[in-house]
């Protein structure tokens, strides 16, 4: 039964490593006129971070159109702007060992320049992906299903036989809807029993 499944496709925020946007806005309203609840909204309840993440505008214009608000310089910027991560569960770094050599796996996720080659250099766990299928590349984010699809041209696998994984149960349905199976991420020990129930050696 373990031979069915042949491609897990893993989310990569609140699923393998854990981050607070308030971490930033917090920074940043220390050195600006504006509260943090108005700048997060600048920045996380409107549109801006989208359109970064979707690859529409560069770090850059981003930095720009946050700058009209926060007098930074850019270097300055991407430091706050990339410390908001904390370091992976080692119960996660075991479980993506187990699987690492048995399946293919490849992470999705909605994210942009900055951030993913922050975690990238930071986080060694990271290698144990064949490839990164990333929404600022794509040019859709989820759950458009343009990048679901993009991660699957790229595994070659058959739908039936790949297993998504993301801690937004849009996200996951959008998966399903496609024909994948899908895994609502609720922490490491739900994970690994529903890889099992799936015929997953973990």
């Amino acid at each position: 039964m373990s031979r069915r499944i042949e491609t897990i496709i893993f989310d990569l925020g609140r699923v393998i490593i854990d981050f607070d946007h308030h971490l930033a806005t917090q920074r940043l309203s220390k050195i600006s006129d504006f509260d943090e609840a108005r700048l997060f909204d600048l920045i996380f309840t409107s549109d801006l971070e989208r359109s970064l993440d979707r690859g529409e505008i560069s770090p850059e214009e981003f930095h720009k159109k946050i700058g009209q608000e926060v007098k930074i310089d850019f270097e300055e910027f991407k430091a706050i702007w990339n410390e908001i991560f904390f370091p992976p569960e080692e119960e996660m770094v075991t479980l993506l060992g187990n699987l690492k050599g048995r399946y293919r796996l490849y992470l999705l996720s909605n994210t942009n320049l900055l951030h993913f080659e922050y975690v990238r250099d930071k986080y060694e766990i990271l290698r144990v992906f064949e490839e990164y299928i990333l929404s600022y590349q794509v040019g859709a984010s989820k759950p458009d299903k343009k990048i679901f699809l993009d991660a699957l041209r790229r595994s070659g696998s058959p739908l039936e036989r790949c297993i998504y994984i993301d801690d937004i149960k849009e996200f996951v349905q959008a998966a399903i809807r496609l024909g994948m199976k899908g895994i609502h991420f609720e922490g490491v020990e739900k994970l690994r029993r529903k890889l099992q129930e799936y015929g997953v050696a973990c």
